[in-house]
């Protein structure tokens, strides 16, 4: 007897062998037992999952001869026809070869003729997406009012192509992916069945790449048997389908994390002397990231992909691993296209390596009021001024006006706080200063003479030349000038200047949040007051958006941080 693949030799015959689909079983099931068949089913979801086999199922169970609670006895002579393909009331037409209107019109005129051994006639239309319009406009009213003993069952794997027409006239079943739980114990089953070891892991691997496919899963099982057919471990599984082990990824990410240049293009050399499908590494690569995310944040080896734990390399964070994974992801989408994915792959992992990691707003709070590079320790004050413990540094849902320390709010420091130094890195790298307003007539820092207090009436003299101020932000940005020609003064409280934008800017706020340095940089050159602008459209323009709920006195710390990292206030 010639050899059958795993697929064909385990094509479920009986509905309760059918797995992952539940849903559909169990509603068919219903609607044979309580006479309640539909004339036509559409059956749609990825390839591999069942709908085709789950439809030839269906037509067992509705001309079965002898049936066994509602599943076809696969013993009587329709059932052995239906599952040879040779019966003549089960017919199964390929949309994608019969996808004419020539041969839907035959079928219309075949649908006038009873049965000739059961008590349905049934076609199964399969990829039926790709047939024409003009096929789908034939196919409609037979679709629609077919003769009793008609039954249409549809399956496509793409039903955003079917016309509403026609899934209007059908019920529809969505088959879902199989659990990769579900499939590696299925998988292991035939395994058992045939004689054969394997090791769990092995197994694990097969099933990730299916990706939720049975058909798909047991054609990668006959493959790796017929490499190794007496025991399949993992190190056949690699082999066949061309995988990387995680070692070469652990590698990978310590490169990237201590920014070695030599070591990631090295390790990308090494993948394309050894001929490795490139697109095939870079989503197991991937996978690698998302396990180490994983790893982090929940410690649960069970939600991984292989069932294991991976610890990421450098002490790096979770935000760390969703920059890096986010760039992967990215080179993942533009391999498909790249005509030189060598480069592509070399430019976006050294992009990788030379990104800096990200840094929690607590650390840059603490680095900029005591001065000292992100991640210092801070030593404890000497015990004859320690009158009182350091404030707790705010959470980050806490950054506001209202929760900063009442002895800034009273007296700002004499001193603030340097920001224009570089701000160390956790991976030895470093972020230079922001130089948004350094072409601006005079910086924070190049001002000549600053008045420490504001005078009481500063909102008459920032007035009195605001067209100044406006015609110097206006050599930098004349979009920017345009909206302060439109604003009105409305407060000035310590150093905060609130401004009112009518509700026609309402859309631009953002822009002048990004670019508000511009005016304060040109105040303080032209009135040596060193003033904040916080923009603001009123509730009663009809817009309701505010950047700023309160205005109050605030540590200068906190000033420097919002106008280094161009923040935004809530």
């Amino acid at each position: 007897m010639t050899y059958r693949v795993l697929a064909l030799k385990y094509r479920p015959q009986l509905f309760k062998e059918l797995i992952g689909q539940e849903h559909v079983t169990h509603t068919l099931k219903n609607a044979l037992r309580k006479d309640r068949v539909a004339h036509a089913y559409l059956f749609t979801g990825p390839r591999g999952v069942g709908k085709t086999t789950t439809a030839r199922l269906l037509a067992k169970a509705l001309n079965c001869l002898q049936p066994d609670e509602l599943e076809p006895c696969n013993q009587c002579r329709i059932c052995v026809e239906i599952t040879r393909g040779n019966n003549l009331d089960v017919l199964e037409i390929d949309g994608a070869s019969n996808r004419g209107i020539d041969e839907i019109r035959e079928l219309r005129e075949a649908v006038k003729y009873p049965p000739t051994t059961g008590k349905y006639r049934i076609y199964i239309i399969d990829e039926v997406h790709m047939l024409t319009p003009q096929a789908f406009n034939a196919l409609l009213k037979t679709l629609e009012e077919p003769p009793e003993h008609i039954k249409f069952i549809l399956a496509t794997t793409d039903p955003l192509k079917v016309p509403a027409t026609i899934l209007s006239r059908t019920q529809r079943f969505d088959f879902k992916r199989v659990a990769t739980s579900e499939l590696a114990d299925y998988l292991g089953g035939i395994l058992e069945r045939e004689g054969i070891t394997f090791e769990g892991t092995a197994l694990q691997t097969l099933v990730q790449k299916a990706d939720g496919s049975v058909r798909d899963g047991l054609s990668l099982l006959d493959q790796v048997i017929a490499y190794q057919p007496d025991n399949i471990d993992e190190a056949a599984v690699a082999a066949i389908l061309g995988l990387i082990d995680d070692g070469f990824f652990a590698k990978l990410l310590d490169c990237i994390a201590q920014h070695d240049h030599r070591g990631v293009l090295a390790q990308v050399a090494v993948l394309f002397e050894g001929g490795y499908d490139i697109r095939e590494v870079c989503q197991g690569f991937n996978q690698y990231l998302r396990d180490a995310l994983l790893t982090l944040e929940t410690g649960d080896a069970k939600l991984t992909s292989k069932g294991s734990l991976v610890p990421p390399a450098d002490d790096l964070t979770s935000a760390d691993l969703i920059t890096l994974l986010q760039l992967g992801l990215e080179l993942e989408g533009r391999l498909r296209y790249a005509q030189q994915p060598r480069i592509l792959m070399e430019h976006q992992l050294l992009k990788m390596a030379e990104h800096d990691r990200v840094v929690s707003i607590q650390e840059v709070l603490l680095s900029l009021g005591d001065n000292k590079p992100v991640g210092a320790t801070t030593p404890p004050p000497p015990a004859a001024t320690a009158s009182k413990p350091a404030p707790k540094p705010a959470a980050r849902s806490e950054l506001s006006m209202e929760t900063a320390p009442a002895e800034a709010k009273e007296s700002p420091p004499a001193t603030a706080p340097a920001t224009t130094g570089p701000v160390e890195r956790k991976f030895n790298r470093s972020v230079e200063p922001d130089k948004g307003a350094a072409d601006l007539p005079a910086a924070r820092s190049e001002a000549p003479a600053v008045a420490a207090e504001l005078p009481t009436n500063a909102i008459d003299g920032v007035r009195e030349h605001w067209e100044e101020i406006v015609n110097a932000v206006e050599v930098k940005s004349r979009q920017m000038a345009s909206m302060l020609a439109e604003v009105e003064l409305a407060d000035l409280t310590g150093n905060r200047l609130t401004v009112h934008l009518p509700a026609s800017r309402s859309l631009q706020l953002k822009m002048f949040m990004d670019k508000r340095h511009l005016v304060e940089a040109a105040i303080l050159h032209i009135t040596s007051w060193r003033i904040a602008v916080l923009p603001t459209i009123p509730e009663s323009q009809g817009s309701g958006v505010q950047t700023n709920r309160k205005s109050t006195a605030r540590s200068e710390v906190f000033d420097e941080l919002i106008e280094t990292f161009k923040g935004e206030e809530y």
